[in-house]
């Protein structure tokens, strides 16, 4: 009985010692789950803390998204159809800015109003960033229907040859809406190209941990705006007919790019209106030179550009300054590259 119990006795205890191991290696292993399970939702934490970017209109939007990626939000001030060039920020502009980690725009020939505006923002850890800092800036002068070169002052004085009152209130142009040099930098694909390293240099000093991602993400994105570049070169060397006529003249960087005219109708803002006299010199240079194409800015009226070709064989088409946009799907890389490309197809109407 003695031994029987014994033997009784030493069962239980190994069967108790066995269960307690149990129990402790699950205590154990669930201990590891958790710490995993927090180490993990501190990186994931720290993947999804995005910055901050505020830019200022859209190719600006388009071209930061492209460099970086899933690793910002972005926050576009200038929505719609507004005017970019003497754009006033508004209360919740300012309050962005204020919260905002990078700020984004392209130039200060295009932007005259953001040295006034970081005037007012006392966030220290706002980095500015000027996309177009790199891109060397050519003359704001347009060639004109008649073949002259006017500056912007020239056409503004112009349009309100008419009115002494009107023409006497621009006798004083303020900064915003000198230009000397243009401004339209982003509407040539290898200027694009400057401007997409600018951004990424300058993010990765924001946010190293992140530097390659956006170093490869402007490297795969310059690698299509190259194409995009070649496309153009191609199709524009052999032409015969390399002059095309716009109603805003944006085209300049492209034009000097590829060894095009651009014509333009007004200066480099599209809201100007020609003379009546520059109206009839339009009408007559459409009609002598048996103009195929007249370009007007896309998302803006075609009412001026129809009056203009009235009477004659030119067609209307458009261009994209992407100075304004409607289209928020578009507010990406791609959807710049499509406008690029959508210009390059209409640019081909004209040239033989």
């Amino acid at each position: 009985m003695k031994k029987k119990g014994m033997a009784l006795f030493v069962t239980l205890l190994t069967a108790l010692l066995v269960l307690v191991g149990c129990t402790s290696q699950g205590n154990s292993n669930a201990g590891s789950k958790t710490s995993e399970s927090s180490t993990a939702s501190s990186s994931q934490a720290t993947d999804n803390k995005k910055l901050k970017i505020v830019t200022t209109f859209y190719p600006m939007t388009a071209l930061t998204q492209a460099v970086a990626g899933d690793q910002a939000e972005i926050t576009t001030m200038i929505k719609g159809n507004t005017e970019a060039h003497d754009y006033e920020p508004s209360a919740q502009d300012m309050a962005s800015l204020q919260e905002a980690d990078v700020f984004v725009y392209n130039s200060e020939d295009m932007e005259g109003w953001v040295e006034d505006t970081l005037k007012s923002v006392t966030n220290k850890k706002l980095k500015v960033i000027e996309a177009a800092d790199e891109v060397e800036a050519i003359s704001g002068n347009v060639t004109t229907i008649d073949g002259t070169t006017a500056t912007h002052e020239d056409l503004e004085a112009e349009e309100h040859h008419d009115d002494d009152a009107d023409h006497d209130d621009h006798e004083d142009h303020d900064h915003d809406s000198d230009h000397q040099n243009d401004p339209h930098t982003w509407l040539d694909p290898v200027n694009a190209q400057t401007e997409v390293s600018e951004i990424a240099k300058e993010l990765a000093e924001v946010d190293p941990e992140h530097a390659q991602t956006y170093k490869d993400n402007a490297n795969n994105f310059n690698q299509k705006l190259q194409k995009l570049a070649d496309d153009f070169a191609n199709a524009t060397k052999n032409a015969k007919t390399k002059t095309f006529v716009t109603q805003h003249a944006a085209f300049n960087y492209l034009a000097h790019r590829y060894g095009l005219k651009q014509i333009a109708i007004t200066g480099v803002t599209d809201t100007m209106e020609p003379s009546a006299q520059r109206m009839a010199e339009v009408h007559n240079y459409l009609k002598n030179n048996k103009t195929a194409y007249m370009f007007v800015q896309e998302g803006t009226s075609d009412q001026l550009a129809k009056s203009l070709t009235e009477g004659t064989d030119t067609k209307i088409s458009t261009l994209n300054s992407m100075e304004t946009f409607t289209d928020k799907d578009a507010l990406t890389g791609d959807g710049f590259l499509q406008k690029m490309q959508d210009n390059l197809d209409h640019l081909k109407l004209v040239l033989e």
